[in-house]
């Protein structure tokens, strides 16, 4: 081989070489370059807000073993899910060791030890002296409360979205439990704003089954969120924020904030702080909730007020956690929907099309500078292989640019124009999936992420509903049941009796009077309940409408309370009232006597013998409240959460002595709204009280 063929050929692999790397960068997800990245920096620091604290400048005092230490712990098999089969939490997706492996080597970094044991030691350490307990570490007893991140999930069926790793949240319980000695029983797993999904329970609990999960819901082993009001002083306060914060929080003695890796709309990426707000009490609806102090019109960045620096220094939040923790091994530049498999560069994403023409574009160009500069530099023989191939680019070389030109406008523009179309085909196809009963997610190309998150709230929404809708119609439908094996019970003792009397007429007038005494009592009853029948039909064909005028709601306490002593002497019951003089109001006289019957009737059933049953009423400026209170067994709080819903009874036997068709307080509930009020009920210690509020005039 001559010293020109060598030359030759080696340019054209150097030009092969550089198109090759042009569209490995774009395959592997090259960052920018090095000058891209000085010249960002540049910008920034020249445009950068005063007030903002750059780099290595943290605010406030670093606390801790190494005050201020951040550490990081990365496993690249710990995560494998593909982005499309099946759900990430699968067993077949994670490496429950290789997380057990990175949270351990978190904690032994963070307290510079190489033994978890120690490293717990030191962290509980660290952490009494900072909150003046002394240099000592976990005491059993003490509650630990794991804050997970569940912001996608409202019930506790898993899906596609991300949220809090049961793999983590397994490996973090692991290390606690194992390595720093603590009792299952004093560590709660928390999500007061949402649901904890069965991938996290079902793990967790298989393996420490004395620990307690608390969620927004409860039910299904969990138990339903409590909260104590008015426990937040936000410096900025719009008015609407939520300021009560969950018991399970406030109570624990120690608090790990488990957060997630992805944005927010409003704030952007706020790691673990953000995280706080589900420890409030919001609405698990987030539509219902306030987020105008996210300050949602500065994002990217801008100055303004966050929530999220009152959460950070609140003594029951920030101020209270032994551990911040960020679960990456997922991540999401949404807040909604499933996990990225990968993070994206701009400006062509997945487009490899784009980046691959442009790469053969630039290496053609190169073959031709090639081509054209090498057949004039040397002196070539007609025969020779390779000058006949240059010779041949360099004649035809406006047909092969113009060509190489139209064809690629042809593929992108065909490419362009087919991804808009093929994702409304996929959107269409999707909008069929609203009506599926299933629980399978929709899922839709990442591009149109928005659209997938909005079709599956709408259709989450509307199983919801239906669900909602189908429970209870089978509650009616078991009372409809229950009520016409209940209309034989008394009838039959009815006819019973009259039968008696009418076929021994010789029987005395002590017996005639007792006999005729029961048949009445139970010719009452069956009225009672053919009265719970109209109940029904009426609640389920009619909806309730206001006839209002001027009523005295001081004298219709008194003469409701008044029918009622009968009823309470049986019961060695008596009345305390506290009611304020001539209170008028402008009501529906009728149905609002309905609602006070059905909970004066409710507190006598379930009041104990020869206790009191207090009713007060206070008047303010626009508003007045009524207040029922009796003693009588606590209501559990999952019951006490259902106990205004429709056919719902405290005692599901069917003791018809006590429970009707579990329609009163649901009218009643109905009656007070569309008077403009509202109905609250609260149990505790053996009392049951319910609190009326409703306008002076309910117009």
């Amino acid at each position: 081989m001559t010293v020109k063929h060598f030359v030759c050929i080696s340019s054209i692999a150097f030009a092969l070489f550089t198109n090759s790397i042009i569209v490995l960068a774009q395959a592997t997800k090259f960052g920018v370059s090095r000058q891209q990245r000085d010249s960002l920096i540049t910008y920034w620091n020249t445009h950068r807000p005063k007030q903002f604290v750059g780099s290595n400048e943290p605010l406030g005092k670093g606390k801790g073993v190494f005050p201020g230490r951040v550490v990081w712990a990365h496993s690249p098999g710990v995560a494998k899910w593909d982005g499309s089969t099946g759900l990430w939490v699968e067993d077949r997706w994670n490496d429950q060791q290789k997380a057990c492996n990175m949270v351990s080597e978190a904690i032994n970094s963070l307290a510079g030890e190489k033994n978890s044991e120690k490293a717990w030691k030191k962290l509980f350490a660290a952490f009494n002296k900072e909150h003046h307990k002394g240099n000592r570490g976990y005491k059993p007893g003490e509650k630990i409360a794991i804050k997970l991140n569940m912001n996608n999930v409202i019930t506790h069926h898993d899906t596609i979205d991300l949220n809090s790793s049961p793999f983590v949240t397994l490996a973090l319980l692991r290390s606690l439990i194992n390595d720093g000695k603590v009792r299952q029983q004093d560590i709660i797993v928390c999500e007061p704003s949402r649901a904890i999904t069965d991938s996290i329970y079902n793990k967790c609990h298989r393996e420490f089954p004395n620990l307690t999960f608390i969620d927004n819901i409860g039910g299904d082993g969990r138990v339903k969120c409590d909260y104590y009001p008015d426990k937040i002083l936000y410096s900025v306060d719009n008015g609407s924020l939520a300021k009560g914060l969950a018991k399970c929080i406030v109570d624990a003695d120690y608090l790990i904030n488990s957060a997630l890796l992805k944005t927010h709309v409003g704030p952007g990426v706020t790691l673990t702080s953000k995280n706080w707000y589900g420890a409030t009490d919001i609405n698990i609806d987030w539509r219902k909730n306030s987020h105008s102090n996210f300050s949602q019109d500065k994002k990217k960045g801008g100055i303004g007020y966050r929530t999220f620096v009152d959460f950070i220094s609140h003594k029951d939040l920030g101020q209270k956690c032994l551990l911040f923790l960020i679960d990456g091994t997922y991540g999401s530049r949404h807040v909604n929907g499933k996990p990225y498999p990968k993070w994206k560069q701009p400006p062509f994403c997945d487009d490899w099309y784009i980046f691959a023409f442009l790469g053969f574009a630039v290496g053609f160009a190169l073959l031709v500078l090639l081509a054209w500069g090498l057949c004039s530099r040397f002196i070539w023989q007609p025969y020779d292989p390779l000058y006949i191939i240059l010779n041949w680019i360099q004649r035809y070389l406006f047909v092969w640019g113009v060509g190489g030109l139209l064809i690629g406008w042809v593929i992108i523009t065909y490419r362009f124009f087919q991804k808009p179309l093929r994702y409304l085909d996929e959107i269409i196809a999707a909008s069929e999936q609203l009506a599926d009963p299933s629980d399978e997610p929709i899922i839709l190309p990442d591009a149109i992420q928005n659209v997938q998150d909005e079709l599956n709230l709408v259709r989450e929404q509307a199983l919801r509903s239906a669900m909602t809708a189908k429970e209870a119609e089978q509650r009616k439908n078991d009372l409809v049941v229950y009520l016409a094996h209940d209309l034989k019970t008394p009838l039959t003792s009815v006819i019973g009796y009259l039968t008696l009397l009418r076929d021994e007429p010789q029987v005395s007038q002590e017996l005639r009077a007792k006999y005729t005494g029961i048949a009445l009592d139970k010719a009452e009853r069956l009225e009672d309940l053919i009265n719970e029948f109209f109940d029904i039909t009426r609640f389920s064909l009619a909806h309730l409408t206001l006839e209002p005028e001027s009523v005295n709601l001081t004298r219709m306490l008194e003469q409701i309370t008044f029918e009622f002593n009968p009823v309470l002497a049986e019961k060695f019951l008596t009345w305390e009232l506290c009611l304020a003089p001539n209170v008028e109001i402008i009501c529906d006289p009728d149905k609002l006597e309905r609602v006070f019957d059905n909970l004066f009737r409710n507190a006598v059933n379930y009041s104990y013998k020869e206790t009191n049953i207090s009713v007060s009423l206070a008047q303010s400026d626009d508003h007045v409240t009524v207040r029922v209170q009796n003693c009588g067994k606590t209501i559990p709080s999952e019951k006490l959460g259902r106990i205004f819903e429709q056919f719902f009874r405290l005692d599901s036997s069917r003791a018809s002595s006590n429970g009707g068709t579990g329609l009163g307080l649901a009218i009643a509930k109905e009656i007070v709204e569309l008077h403009g009020g509202t109905i609250t009920a609260e149990s505790a210690d053996e009392r049951i009280s319910f609190t009326v509020t409703l306008p002076m005039n309910c117009h």
